[in-house]
């Protein structure tokens, strides 16, 4: 689990991919950088050992969760306005 140890982006450096924004924390415990999709009802995590890594990840994260509602014949969650107020 993630604690909220080291927040390394602050509202202008929020990853964010296909419009969909990313936390980014630091678990001491794992030695991992972790975070989740903001905005959105599902549950979408991501983690890596490197920023780099966590980029792609929470990229592929997103990708996997587009095919996936795709394949199911499901709309996605579209991020709401308020996930602009998480970058703050």
């Amino acid at each position: 689990m993630c604690e909220r140890g080291l927040d390394m982006m602050d509202a202008n450096k929020c990853p964010e991919y296909k419009g969909y924004l990313g936390s980014v924390e630091y678990s001491a415990s794992d030695k991992l950088l972790c975070g989740k999709v903001l905005g959105i009802k599902s549950l979408i995590m991501f983690h890596a050992e490197t920023l780099q890594g966590l980029i792609q990840d929470f990229q592929d994260a997103i990708d996997h969760y587009l095919s996936s509602c795709a394949e199911d014949g499901e709309e996605p969650n579209v991020p709401s306005c308020d996930a602009a107020l998480f970058q703050k």
